[in-house]
């Protein structure tokens, strides 16, 4: 079952795109988040994708949550409650941030990361010319310093294998094919296995931990 979250404002045309990306189909569900007090253009825009719902998506199941927004530590428990809940059942979650108030998305995606869902983010851009997403679990992604070290070097190289990233980082070959699968795991390495030989190459979320962890380095 799937969900697709939304943060709603006075444009329904995000939240429409989202829907039908998602390709939404019986059973699964939608979450629609609207900002308190409700703006006229925003309940415009609730009705009609509602309608487009109704009509299109037969067996959606679509619940509207209204939260005030202006008492942030509130609006994200509430927030992080209905999400709980929604997300009951569901083996792939969607969150939706390209429409409605700015604190609204704040809010929506400080409870979802701190519930831990496991969930893609996407943003659609204003002009509607493109979309931007990344895995929620890239915000959670804690690395050791030998993990930071290996990513370093996969991406310096851009493919290797562990054979050369045990010998090259004077590390134990075990180890290496530890941590190697555990950060392919993270969505940060893409592994090959070619008889013997295990390759790896760097995913983009990996060259900008990578790139964090050169910023922060002591």
């Amino acid at each position: 079952m799937k969900l697709l979250v939304l943060t709603l404002g006075f444009d329904e045309k995000f939240a429409v795109r989202a829907l039908l990306r998602a390709g939404l189909s019986f059973g699964d569900k939608a979450v629609i988040f609207l900002a308190e007090p409700l703006d006229e253009r925003a309940v415009k825009a609730w009705r009609t994708v509602e309608d487009i719902v109704s009509r299109y998506f037969s067996g959606v199941n679509v619940e509207t949550i209204k939260v005030n927004v202006s008492e942030f530590y509130r609006a994200v428990s509430t927030i992080a409650e209905k999400l709980k809940e929604a997300s009951k059942g569901t083996n792939e979650i969607i969150v939706n941030l390209s429409g409605g108030m700015r604190i609204l998305i704040l809010e929506v995606l400080v409870a979802a990361h701190l519930l831990g869902l496991k969930a893609t983010v996407e943003v659609e851009f204003e002009n509607f010319l493109g979309l931007a997403k990344f895995p929620l679990e890239l915000l959670r992604i804690a690395l050791d310093e030998k993990e930071k070290l290996i990513l370093k070097y996969v991406v310096a190289k851009g493919q290797t294998t562990i054979t050369n990233i045990a010998k090259d980082l004077e590390i134990s070959k075990t180890t290496a094919h530890r941590k190697t699968w555990k950060l392919a795991k993270q969505g940060l390495l893409k592994m090959e296995r070619k008889g013997r030989t295990v390759k790896c190459e760097p995913t983009n979320q990996a060259k900008l931990l990578a790139t964090i962890a050169e910023l922060t380095r002591k």
